[in-house]
């Protein structure tokens, strides 16, 4: 729980008027400690994610969708004032960071340019076949599709 979110669920078992709106109260605490610890954990690797050739590479609308959604759940676990208390919109920011996570493409984009380069390098009739294994091999060996590219213009 951030600050603002203790206090405000300090604030609303001070002002119970009865044992069972205390308990429920207490349910909601656990329930939105345990949402926000999961949220916490679900942007803790984001920035090998985004040093990652799946978000290097991914599509601009995917890298974006990926930062808004860490900086919506960075907004929850950051707050100041006007605590989510709600587990299920804690929940449902750390969904849209997986969801935004899972959909970079970018080892996808790579894989088919890679493909597609090796492909290119088959098709060029003016290489022996030792000089288009050692493309492919370097073609193989590339970590992001800027590369593939410069090894297949060498090609040519």
């Amino acid at each position: 729980l951030n600050q603002p979110q203790r206090d405000a669920l300090r604030n609303q078992i001070n002002q119970a008027q009865a044992l069972a709106t205390v308990e429920q109260t207490k349910q909601n605490a656990q329930n939105v400690n345990t949402a926000m610890g999961n949220l916490k954990q679900g942007i803790a690797n984001k920035d090998t994610v985004k040093a990652s050739e799946n978000y290097h590479d991914a599509d601009a609308d995917k890298q974006t969708a990926y930062t808004n959604a860490v900086s919506q759940a960075e907004g929850i676990i950051n707050q100041t004032t006007n605590p989510t208390l709600n587990p299920d919109d804690i929940t449902r920011a750390l969904t849209q960071v997986t969801d935004a996570k899972n959909g970079l493409n970018g080892e996808a984009k790579l894989a088919t340019e890679k493909q597609n380069a090796k492909d290119a390098v088959n098709a060029m009739t003016h290489l022996n076949d030792a000089q288009k294994q050692a493309l492919k091999g370097q073609i193989d060996q590339s970590a992001e599709i800027a590369t593939v590219t410069q090894v297949k213009q060498t090609a040519t």
